[in-house]
């Protein structure tokens, strides 16, 4: 029996059915079935199959999920807590120090202490404020620092204040160099009393006080004046200032720093020109006036409560309790806070 599949011998295909030839059953099992997975189960009712739950459905299904959650948002409240304590207080700490910076015209640093500043915050009553300025200068005294403590500051905004400070305490230091540079900047404010000293002086040297006595003026003085250095004494709490005259003649001045009538004075002692003794009443009073300009007049009714001389300078305390934090109109450098 030959195969019905066989290729013919001279190795052409067979020729297809001929047109009406009924065709011929293909072998039983031929091609082999392929299997198929069987179909999934579908609804009773012939539907879709039912939806999946939704993620969170299912991760909340899953007690391990349900703690890693918790254990995620336990760790996010106290960090979003300490950001928040910590940007508040950064922002504090500046709005603190501008508003000191351009009370003193020198820069400042401002730190809230080593509490919580939120609760603070949240209270309007904060406490223990440090401050520390830049130490070039107060307004226009030379070579001053003020390192301040400020507590129980309380915020309530009034039609006139912004609060109330409980008390602030101000330790303020001017160095010798200071003091010189300050002078030196105020020599034309001073011209005047210079030029009694120095009138005085020349009208107790004989034919030389009858030539130039009166004949110098403020101003040409004031140009000639170079403060040298100024030393301390601290035994005798004293201020020793050492000047010349275009360096053809030289001069000194001696004052004791004190409080009185809680405002920064000074007393003046000897006084000394050429050699010659000078009375003090002559400078006396416009030194007091250069010294008040510089140092009383500070905001907040801050006053001087003592002074001592130190080896390096003078070292003052200044406070004020109660005092109202002044509205933007009243003081500018408040306008921040």
């Amino acid at each position: 029996m030959t195969d019905p599949w066989a290729r013919p011998a001279n190795g052409q295909p067979p020729p297809p059915f001929p047109a009406g030839e009924p065709t011929k059953e293909l072998p039983q099992g031929y091609p082999p079935p392929e299997h198929y997975p069987p179909a999934p189960p579908s609804s009773d009712d012939g539907g879709p199959p039912p939806a999946k739950a939704s993620f969170f459905k299912r991760m909340f299904r899953d007690p391990l999920s349900i703690a890693l959650v918790v254990i995620i948002v336990l760790a996010l409240v106290p960090a979003g807590v300490v950001g928040g304590e910590l940007y508040a207080r950064h922002r504090a700490n500046d709005l603190v120090a501008t508003a000191t910076a351009c009370v003193v015209q020198d820069g400042a640093t401002a730190s809230f202490g080593n509490g919580l500043f939120l609760p603070q915050y949240f209270s309007d009553d904060y406490d223990n404020i440090s401050i520390s300025t830049a130490g070039n200068q107060i307004r226009q005294a030379k070579g001053m620092k003020a390192e301040i403590i400020v507590r129980d500051v309380r915020h309530e905004d009034t039609a006139d204040s912004k609060g109330t400070i409980g008390s602030l305490e101000a330790n303020i230091t001017w160095t010798t160099d200071g003091i010189r540079q300050t002078l030196q900047g105020s020599i034309a404010d001073l011209a005047q009393q210079f030029k009694a000293a120095v009138d005085d002086a020349l009208n107790r040297i004989p034919l030389i006080g009858s030539i130039f006595g009166d004949r110098i003026s403020a101003e040409t003085l004031a140009k000639s004046i170079t403060i040298d250095n100024v030393t301390t004494d601290k035994s005798a709490g004293t201020v020793v200032v050492a000047f010349n005259f275009s360096k053809l003649s030289k001069g000194t001045v001696t004052v004791k720093p004190v409080v009185a009538n809680q405002a920064l004075s000074l007393q003046v002692g000897d006084i000394e020109i050429g050699g010659q003794p000078i009375p003090r009443e002559v400078l006396q009073d416009g030194l007091s006036a250069a010294v008040e300009k510089l140092t009383n007049n500070y905001p907040l009714g801050i006053k001087a409560t003592s002074v001592a001389v130190t080896d390096t300078g003078v070292l003052a305390q200044f406070a004020t309790k109660d005092a109202p934090i002044p509205v933007e109109r009243a003081d500018g450098c408040f306008a921040g806070l």
